[in-house]
């Protein structure tokens, strides 16, 4: 029998390698196969939330062309230095023995000739993480050693925070509804709002949805411990305040506040007080939720950024009752009946989605 934090740590592995094929971002792969038959050293950055889909976004364009993936893992900095000489190894089929991070980047300029190169690191926080100083040689290797080379150099991580200032980046947001129908060629439109109502645009996620949405929904969300349950625990998990606190706060945000102050309001009526305003950066920071313009400047307003956290806050967790001493069953009629009024609800964002992609439009809404 495998224990649950076991079993947690094999689905979070299973979530970061299984994807459901690569579909959309055709604009993206157009403008990095741009840059790369310019010919000359390039850089180019590739930021956005986990999951997003940019190491897929990485793969694909790297299919055909020859290149170097290096990626930041969450291990000791001298496991991290084997794993590189194994990768520089297997592209220069000449055994690399990588002593310190500065030997990483003349080993690179050295075993690429005179080809034309793609050179990826990947999780570049994660490097830069494990090998102190790690952003200053890169930022050297960039703008000094390979300006006269013909490298193309892609970098990817969730903000450019630790890459630096780079002309050329791009920014992945989730896919939108129409690219994720192909995930799921053979489902009906109502499987494919209600995939879409739990995964979003999320390319990692909608594997987990398997053969039926239904299906997943019983899976994933009503007989204990799942892959999608896992990520959202790996997500919160670590974190500088009490689970109870996010759970609290997004619970709110669930039933309809945007408001810092309105869920601090809410809160103390509650008698919970805690500085919301640190939770809300800290899950901003984890891509849970975002900050968006309000007309009021006075007030900060934010939203889910996640629509796998929305669902869960919005459909799973106001219909769990004790069972015992745990709270994880779930009363099925009021699952349905919260599930069919959050889809109503998704289904008005994607008509808007449709219709502002489609026709030229300032609002949409009531006035």
């Amino acid at each position: 029998m495998v224990c649950r934090n076991t079993f947690k740590r094999l689905m979070i592995v299973a979530i970061g390698i299984i994807m459901a094929g690569f579909v959309g971002r055709k604009a993206e792969l157009n403008y990095l196969q741009h840059r790369f038959d310019l010919g000359k050293a390039s850089v180019c950055a590739i930021c956005g939330d986990a999951r997003v889909g940019k190491t897929e976004l990485v793969r694909k364009f790297c299919e055909d062309k020859p290149h170097i993936y290096i990626s930041g893992a969450p291990v000791l900095p001298s496991d991290n230095l084997d794993m590189i000489s194994r990768v520089i190894t297997e592209f220069s089929g000449i055994t690399h023995d990588i002593e310190d991070v500065e030997d990483i980047f003349l080993t690179l300029l050295d075993v690429r000739g005179d080809n034309q190169v793609v050179l990826v690191f990947d999780d570049f926080s994660t490097l830069a993480d494990n090998f102190v100083g790690f952003p200053q040689f890169f930022n050297t290797f960039r703008t000094r050693m390979i300006e006269d080379t013909r490298i193309m150099v892609i970098v990817c991580d969730r903000t450019e925070t630790h890459i630096g200032r780079v002309f050329n980046k791009m920014t992945l947001r989730s896919l939108k509804f129409k690219d994720c129908l192909q995930f799921h060629p053979d489902y009906t439109p109502h499987q494919h709002l209600m995939a879409y109502s739990i995964a979003g645009g999320c390319p990692a996620y909608h594997p987990f949805i398997g053969k039926s949405p239904e299906e997943a929904l019983a899976i994933q969300f009503l007989s204990g411990p799942s892959a999608l349950n896992a990520e959202i625990d790996r997500i919160l998990v670590p974190n500088p305040y009490p689970v109870t606190h996010y759970n609290k706060v997004l619970s709110i945000m669930a039933s309809g506040t945007e408001a810092s102050g309105t869920i601090l309001y809410r809160l103390k009526q509650e008698a919970m007080a805690f500085s919301v305003s640190k939770v809300l950066s800290d899950l901003e920071e984890k891509g849970v939720v975002k900050k968006v313009p309000s007309r009021d400047t006075r007030k900060e307003m934010y939203v889910f950024n996640n629509t796998l956290f929305r669902f869960y806050y919005t459909v799973v967790v106001p219909s769990m009752v004790q069972s015992g001493m745990r709270m994880e069953k779930i009363d099925l009629t009021a699952f349905t009946k919260r599930l069919d009024d959050y889809m109503e609800v998704i289904f008005k964002e994607v008509c808007e989605e449709h219709i502002s992609a489609t026709y030229p439009c300032e609002f949409i809404g009531k006035v």
